[in-house]
């Protein structure tokens, strides 16, 4: 009797260890679908965010009349923690109670995502979320990166998206599959020095504050910012725009037809003044 417990004992014993390596192996499995799932759904921008800081000018004409970004549903508190050279929590920001000016914390965003981000998805994946960060899987972390609201007017059924690029000066029409596809440096024209200073600056290790200490001089150098002795020179546009990063202006218009040259031409006389940034924000 005792012999045939033994027997069925290490049977037992045998399945449980049998169905503890399968239940391993069916969770290993799960959570390398799940990983791959997220993935395919997550671009590396948004999987494994690298810092950025850059600002352009952006417009949202929805039939006719522009979207008023510095309303309270697009403002955000900026992180005042930027100069220590963590990434900020969401890539987008519009703060300091401005409309138009549009600030970018993370490289390789694109036109689609900085629309999604904002309620108008024309990208694909979840409609609440950019995406998942990955980042910090190795301290056991997954982060939800979620929208910022659902603010921009959605087209109607006949409605077209038409993406514009320049300043008051000239402008030109851009292929709005590849806005959407593409960064906002690459629809724009123009890189963020900012973010190609951190790429060489990761190359030969250099630190955060090394990089930003001629950023900061600058915005002290020696020129006026406007609150001070009226007779001192105030900052140029050129100057404003090195300090501020900007890597120019964006125009979406949602309407049903092309907009006219004298509809383009209104919005590019209508950018909000350049003013003095910070590190923060």
């Amino acid at each position: 009797m005792n012999s045939e417990n033994t027997f069925f004992q290490k049977i037992w014993k045998f399945k449980r260890v049998k169905i503890t390596i399968i239940s391993l192996i069916s969770v290993v499995v799960i959570l390398g679908l799940f990983l791959g799932g997220i993935k395919a759904i997550t671009p590396d921008s948004i999987a494994y965010p690298k810092i950025d800081h850059y600002h352009f000018r952006f417009q949202y004409v929805y039939h006719e009349k522009a979207e008023d970004f510095s309303s309270s549903q697009y403002q955000t508190p900026y992180e005042k923690n930027q100069c220590d050279g963590g990434v900020s929590s969401t890539p987008v920001h519009f703060h300091d109670g401005k409309d138009q000016i549009v600030h970018i914390h993370w490289r390789g965003i694109t036109g689609g995502e900085l629309l999604k981000l904002y309620g108008l998805n024309k990208v694909g994946g979840l409609d609440g979320y950019l995406g998942v960060r990955l980042d910090e899987l190795n301290k056991g972390k997954i982060i939800p990166v979620p929208i910022s609201s659902k603010s921009l007017p959605r087209p109607q059924k006949d409605d077209q998206i038409y993406i514009y690029t320049g300043d008051r000066n000239s402008f030109e029409k851009k292929n709005t599959n590849d806005f959407l596809q593409k960064t906002l440096e690459e629809t724009i024209g123009t890189d963020s020095q900012i973010r190609k200073q951190f790429e060489e600056n990761e190359k030969s290790k250099t630190s955060f504050l090394k990089f930003f200490h001629p950023i900061t001089t600058l915005a002290h150098n020696g020129i006026d910012d406007g609150d001070g002795d009226p007779k001192e020179t105030r900052k140029t546009e050129e100057e404003l725009k090195q300090l501020n990063n900007l890597i120019g202006n964006l125009v979406v218009f949602v309407q049903s037809s092309e907009p006219t040259n004298d509809q383009i031409k209104e919005r590019f006389n209508n950018l909000t003044p350049l003013s003095d940034s910070t590190c923060g924000g």
